[in-house]
């Protein structure tokens, strides 16, 4: 582990080198008149000034030994669960649950934005920070959202609904659903998903056979080829489509599925 910044000695070290060169510029402005030989000494001290404003701006400057007002530090890990937080430079070990590091967040390498990918939900995100991405349990990369492969999405045709997902997302609601799914990558966009889902949606198709209206269940798309009136997530023996088919023991397995009765 590295060691604290130490800011109460910084700030004591500050005090006592502005109070020296306050008296030392005193001692010149004393020693520059009424004198014999001014001319030799004033020459002297205008050295001695400058050496002096030398010294002031390398210690005093952004890049000098000693720490400007106002400046910030960063914190990976904060005691209150945040990541990546600035605080001032002289509160900041009160407030860091780690290290601080004298300097904003996007001079530390943990905290440059990325792209952040879950590995068991699937799902990506951009701008993460890298330390808020691996202590969640994800994989960070410094590669934007539509250049890793994991990320890019499809489309997912589960119980004939479609999503424009990612295919481990896709797998993983097939999974909490039981059931199959099956996955589009060549469908690049969530207009032409939403499509592809409507025309595998499922539900009965009645159309009339032998002056009889008759019923079969089937997907939105075959229905057309039968000219038939679809109706979404129906079974054929629904009493409100009065066709000739009869309730089936299997009836109970599609109220389970969501289908109408």
């Amino acid at each position: 582990m590295k060691e604290k910044i130490n800011y109460k000695k910084t700030a004591v070290f500050e005090i006592v080198l502005l109070i020296s060169v306050s008296f030392a510029f005193a001692y010149i402005i004393n020693h520059t008149t009424g004198n014999p030989g001014e001319k030799i000494i004033v020459q002297k001290n205008v050295r001695s000034v400058s050496l002096l404003n030398f010294i002031g701006k390398l210690l005093f400057s952004e890049k000098g030994i000693v720490s400007a007002a106002g400046e910030v530090a960063t914190c990976v890990n904060s005691l209150s669960g945040k990541s990546c937080q600035e605080y001032p430079i002289e509160s900041c070990n009160q407030e860091c649950g780690g290290d601080c590091v004298p300097s904003t967040r996007e001079n530390v390498a943990a905290c440059k934005p990325g792209t952040c990918y879950d590995p068991l939900e699937g799902t990506c995100q951009a701008g993460s920070p890298q330390s808020t991405c691996v202590a969640h349990g994800g994989t960070w990369s410094g590669e934007k959202y539509e250049n890793i492969p994991q990320c890019r999405e499809g489309c997912c045709i589960i119980n004939s609904q479609a999503k424009f997902v990612t295919e481990r997302q896709c797998v993983r609601s097939a999974e909490l659903l039981g059931v199959k799914k099956e996955f589009r990558p060549d469908v690049q966009t969530e207009i032409a998903c939403l499509a592809l889902g409507s025309v595998q949606e499922e539900g009965a198709c009645v159309f009339e056979q032998e002056f009889e209206r008759t019923c079969k269940f089937t997907t939105r798309s075959q229905c057309g080829t039968m000219h038939g009136d679809f109706y979404s997530q129906r079974i054929c023996s629904s009493p409100s489509l009065n066709t000739t088919c009869k309730p089936q023991v299997t009836t109970f397995s599609w109220e389970r599925r969501g289908v109408l009765v």
